[in-house]
């Protein structure tokens, strides 16, 4: 699992929004990732 908790974490922040933006025209490509598994998010 990847934490990133500042931009500075992220190695390549184009391959990122790449990739951010392939998981938004598919977003059930990697649902299975997704199953019994709890997210937060913190603000």
């Amino acid at each position: 699992m990847r934490n990133f908790t500042s931009v500075t974490d992220v190695p390549d922040v184009n391959a990122l929004v790449h990739e951010a933006l392939e998981l938004k025209k598919n977003p059930f490509a990697y649902s299975h990732l997704g199953k019994n598994k709890t997210l937060g998010l913190i603000f």
